[in-house]
């Protein structure tokens, strides 16, 4: 990661060990993370924080990752990139997620989306900004 800024990233996910272990690798590689292990407490961390990627497990006790999904996609809150594991393909399509990772979720493959995310961030700031 080259930008000066680290990109902030929610990991949602009920399996704390996964959650956690992921946020300390991102954290190495220079990623601003926050971690939550349901959907109630994912939406008050995307209010507060308003994280630019979102990792999602969509199977979620309570409120699965698919409303959670949807209800990101209803609202004004729009992360630059989200992902979600343990799906597939043609669901997460309908929630328009652009990413669907496999459980064990690979940390290369992660990193790869997150890279394209940083990517699209600057394309998105370069595109706001005045000539």
């Amino acid at each position: 990661m080259t930008d000066p800024v680290p990109l902030s990233v929610l990991i949602i996910d009920d399996d704390r060990n996964a959650a956690d272990s992921l946020a300390a690798c991102l954290t190495l590689h220079g990623y601003a993370v926050r971690t939550a292990a349901s959907a109630a407490a994912a939406i008050a961390l995307a209010v507060e924080a308003r994280p630019e990627v979102v990792l999602l497990d969509l199977h979620t006790p309570g409120m699965d990752g698919w409303e959670l999904a949807a209800n990101l996609a209803a609202s004004n809150y729009r992360p630059v990139t989200e992902a979600a594991a343990g799906a597939d393909p043609l669901g997460v399509a309908w929630v328009h997620i652009p990413f669907h990772l496999g459980k064990q979720v690979d940390t290369a493959v992660v990193l790869d989306v997150l890279a394209r995310a940083a990517r699209t961030r600057e394309a998105r700031r370069r595109m706001n900004s005045p000539p």
